[in-house]
């Protein structure tokens, strides 16, 4: 069984806070009333207690019907032993090995399959854990006295020059498995949406997942071992778009994804009856989706090149004035905060290894973006919902540069591009991006917003009483912040988000 809908802890909901003691909770609850068929326990760059996986796991057995690594599937999220600690993780994989003892003694078919990488970089990362969890499993084994089955390494593939070599790191990774003697009888792989599109625009993002999905299923056919590809995306376009309405859009976009994730602003502001519809379509749909196959890549890699190029020029000049607006927006998990002294951030992009998979004259134009350091930005969801409440949508940034370059031939490889920044563009709000920026970044981001209504035929503007106050609520804001007191920010931001049925 390879699930489908993938409930996940991402905190990009707008209504009610949930605090980790919940989590428990809402997994039976997602697993057993909204027809997901995998829960994503989280433990990087969050406050995940130890115990969490072992809780859901029991209280799924003991309360329901449903049997997890049967019926459905509990999956956690390591911390990156690079970007926190080795000792996160091998805490998260303790818990996981712990949770899938505890699984058996309750029901011999149950337990805990797989957990999943972040960040990942090189095979040698992947081996690396894979050791580990093997390492982890003999100790247990001898100590306790029995045989764990084995726990399956999910590769998260989160960064443009990494997804655009996503087949060659599972390549590597496959035959240092090999060399080890260590068994891989398939493969999940995950692709993250939110990250590259922060890192490296909303272009970049999308086509970059594209090449990767249809590069993964090419080794697929070379070594005859199967590959699931799982997406992570969030409700708005930059972060995936994963709602109700587009999901047909989504599905036709990534043919070939197996897994899709069910994030929090779904199933709490689009609501449970739109997230039960939504993992419904999806178990339908994605078993026979068919899948994305391009037969020539460097023209597609070309036109990542340019469109991060674009993104970027924009992006390294604003992220000082988004910092600020993102620390009004509210947190709605117990995630790690950038200013802490355990803190968590993102690495600076890299284009120049962009650069090197593009035509020289693209090469050439991105090697003078590489940066040696950027403030700590805020993660993806912060990031998105910032730019929303400043009234230009992040969708936005370079696209309409990078569809004038390449004379619109973009769309061939992403069609629902003009649907996905007409939702958007219901949030554009040209006096409050005029208020916060100065007048030479405002000009080229209205430059974007114009060429994109050129190529697309994209109208600007509100269609509805509730996007008409998300505008004048923006422009309040904009104009008027440094006379507002820090619970009125907060109460636009939150009010804004509740709108657009999402956080960020």
């Amino acid at each position: 069984m390879i699930p489908c809908a993938m409930a996940t802890q991402h905190p990009d909901n707008a209504k009610r806070y949930i605090p980790v003691q919940k989590e428990p909770e809402e997994a039976i609850e997602c697993l057993k009333d909204l027809d997901c068929d995998e829960y994503f326990v989280d433990y990087e760059g969050k406050l995940t207690p130890y115990h969490q996986t072992v809780q859901i796991t029991l209280n799924l057995l003991h309360e329901t019907d449903l049997i997890p690594g049967k019926d459905v599937r509990i999956t956690p999220r390591i911390p990156s032993s690079s970007e926190e600690t080795l000792f996160r993780q091998l805490m998260a994989l303790m818990s996981t090995i712990e949770a899938d003892y505890k699984a058996k003694e309750v029901n011999e078919e149950a337990g805990i399959l797989e957990v999943v990488h972040p960040m990942t970089k090189s095979a040698d990362e992947l081996v690396g854990t894979k050791r580990w969890i093997l390492s982890l499993l003999n100790l247990c084994n001898n100590r306790m006295g029995k045989k764990a089955d084995d726990i399956h390494l999910i590769p998260l593939i989160e960064e443009v020059p990494e997804l655009l070599n996503a087949s060659k790191i599972l390549k590597e990774y496959y035959e240092k498995c090999q060399s080890y003697n260590i068994d891989i009888p398939y493969m999940r792989v995950f692709f993250g949406r939110s990250d590259p599109a922060l890192s490296y625009g909303f272009l970049p993002a999308v086509l970059s997942v594209k090449c990767a999905i249809s590069e993964v299923y090419d080794w697929s056919d070379e070594v005859g071992l199967d590959v699931y590809p799982i997406i992570g995306a969030g409700s708005l376009p930059f972060r995936g778009h994963v709602t109700y309405e587009n999901i047909s859009n989504f599905v036709n976009e990534y043919k070939g994804i197996r897994t899709v994730s069910i994030q929090s602003a779904l199933r709490y502001d689009h609501g449970p009856e739109k997230t039960r519809k939504t993992a419904k379509y999806l178990k339908e749909k994605l078993p026979k989706n068919g899948r994305l196959k391009y037969d020539d890549y460097q023209e597609l890699i070309d036109f990542v090149g340019i469109s991060t190029k674009h993104y970027l020029r924009i992006f390294y000049r604003i992220c000082d004035k988004v910092n600020t607006v993102s620390d009004w927006l509210p947190n709605m998990r117990d995630r790690l905060s950038r200013k802490a002294p355990v803190g968590y951030a993102r690495d600076v992009p890299k284009p120049e290894e962009i650069g090197n998979l593009c035509s020289d004259e693209i090469k050439v134009e991105l090697e003078p973006l590489k940066v040696d350091k950027l403030p700590p930005l805020p993660r993806a969801i912060k990031f998105t919902g910032a730019l929303y409440t400043m009234g230009i949508p992040p969708e936005f940034i370079g696209t309409g540069k990078a569809l004038e370059e390449t004379k619109g031939e973009i769309l061939y490889y992403y069609p629902s591009l003009k649907s996905d920044l007409e939702f958007a563009s219901h949030y554009v709000c040209i006096p409050a991006l005029s208020s916060y920026f100065d007048k030479k970044i405002a000009d080229e981001l209205k430059h974007d917003l114009k060429l994109v209504e050129e190529y697309l035929d994209v109208d600007y503007g509100y269609a509805t009483h509730t996007e008409e106050l998300h505008w004048a609520l923006a422009d309040i804001l904009a104009s008027q912040n440094k006379d507002i007191s820090e619970e009125e920010k907060n109460y636009y931001v939150q009010k804004m988000a509740e709108i657009r049925k999402s956080l960020g």
